[in-house]
């Protein structure tokens, strides 16, 4: 058989590699079917055009828009040269997907050494150039998976481009729902502020974080997670995404937060203990919450009578009984603490001496009046005796305690059930002569 009697155009048909051929000018003047299946282009969007349909476009091995002049048709028409091996994506509007082809672009010329026409030919190496499944492995990864583009500007936040099977379990959300989104519609009425502050700081840098972070699902229910962002880079160095892998640690935090509250807790009175009450003033004074402190120490008055005559059990009955009271009397944002043995300490914020002091003598003359069924057998009555000080804005917290504390002793040296107050030149008297406070 001769090459005349080849029917070369039925043969072109049937390769199951894509050819294309070009006139000089860039025009197309063949697409074989491969080549049609692979651009996922009809004959007449191809024919006699040099350039495609605008949704369609072609990639460099970075996922970037070739530029018109590195087309292999046009490289090959501006060096006369052929392409060989150049791997090029496809992508349309109709898929998220992108098809990987390796293509050669070969110029053919004329008896004048002139381009006649250029033969592209490429095939798909979408299945090779995956050899390992990544995408499969994200989709099933037990831990949460987002990737945002890399846009991050005051006036624009990046947005989700993907999410996995696990961020759907984990947050309720589907793809299709929170595709489109930025990630802080994760985030709730308590998320740390300052969590907030330091993603945005890593993001704006370019830099990868690791942290811990509230979330809340679309039911609004909240969850914790470990949540690593690490900025992703083409092989040009240019940002591409951002890539945020949430480990759920909702069950970690619960008991780090159980732990943290046995730590911080009196287990037989249930309010805080010293280091109980050290990181809530801790917490208040990173809020600002300093003003108007005054502090008071309260003890119960020969408490060691009441554990000789009944036992330490009763004792103990004592005090519990006595933190109930001490925990209906007062305001929820006083700080409230078992100080040790019989004593006790209240720290009120934002409160003017004189009213503290009115609140701590009429809480006296409650328990002095009260009597407390301890057990079956017994009715225990007993008084308590107050010391306390205002904090100035020349004393540490702990020098206030200290003056309060010298305080109490003073009021016990008088008698007992009384309250004595350190400074006392700053507190006008408001009770009776028959009960007046200790200074």
């Amino acid at each position: 058989m001769s090459l005349e009697s080849i029917d070369f155009p039925l043969l072109l048909d049937h390769l199951q590699t894509g050819v294309v051929i070009h006139a000089s000018d860039s025009r197309v003047l063949y697409a074989n079917p491969k080549a049609l299946e692979i651009l996922r282009l009809r004959e007449e969007q191809v024919l006699n055009v040099d350039a495609y349909d605008p949704s369609w476009q072609l990639l460099d091995q970075d996922s970037l828009p070739l530029s018109a002049e590195s087309l292999p048709v046009n490289r090959v028409i501006a060096s006369k040269q052929s392409v060989s091996n150049l791997e090029i994506g496809i992508a349309d509007q109709s898929t998220d997907s992108i098809s990987w082809m390796l293509c050669n672009a070969h110029p053919q010329f004329d008896q004048n050494n002139e381009i006649a026409y250029i033969v592209v030919d490429f095939i798909d190496i979408t299945k090779q150039k995956e050899e390992i499944p990544y995408k499969d492995i994200v989709e099933r990864a037990g831990d949460a998976i987002i990737v945002t583009d890399a846009n991050y500007q005051r006036e624009q936040k990046p947005k989700i481009v993907y999410t996995n099977e696990s961020f759907t379990k984990l947050s309720e959300y589907t793809s299709e729902e929170i595709k489109g989104q930025n990630p802080s519609i994760l985030q709730g009425k308590d998320t740390a502020l300052e969590t907030k502050k330091v993603i945005a700081d890593a993001l704006s840098n370019n830099r990868a974080i690791t942290c811990e972070i509230l979330n809340y699902t679309k039911s609004n229910k909240p969850y914790w997670v470990e949540l690593s962002i690490f900025p992703l880079f083409n092989r040009l160095g240019k940002l591409k995404y951002f890539t945020s892998i949430a480990r759920d640690i909702s069950t970690r935090v619960a008991t780090r937060e159980e732990l943290k509250q046995l730590a911080q807790c009196d287990p037989l009175t249930d309010l805080l203990n010293r280091r109980g009450f050290d990181a809530r003033v801790q917490a208040l004074n990173n809020e600002n919450q300093e003003s108007g402190q005054v502090v008071a120490i309260l003890d119960i008055d020969h408490f060691k009578e009441i554990n000789d005559q009944f036992g330490h059990a009763t004792g103990d009955e004592v005090l519990k009984a006595f933190s109930g009271s001490i925990k209906h009397a007062f305001r929820g944002n006083d700080i409230v603490a078992r100080w040790g043995g019989e004593e006790f300490i209240i720290l009120f914020s934002n409160i003017d001496i004189n009213l503290a002091l009115d609140t701590m003598e009429r809480f006296r003359k409650l328990i002095a009046s009260r009597k407390y069924a301890i057990s079956s057998h017994h009715d225990i009555s007993f008084t308590i005796s107050v010391g306390m000080a205002k904090r100035k804005p020349s004393l540490s917290l702990y020098e206030a305690i200290t003056e309060a504390d010298n305080a109490l002793y003073r009021a016990k040296q008088s008698g007992r059930n009384c309250v004595s107050v350190a400074n006392a030149e700053e507190v006008r008297h408001v009770f009776s002569a028959d009960n007046p406070p200790q200074h």
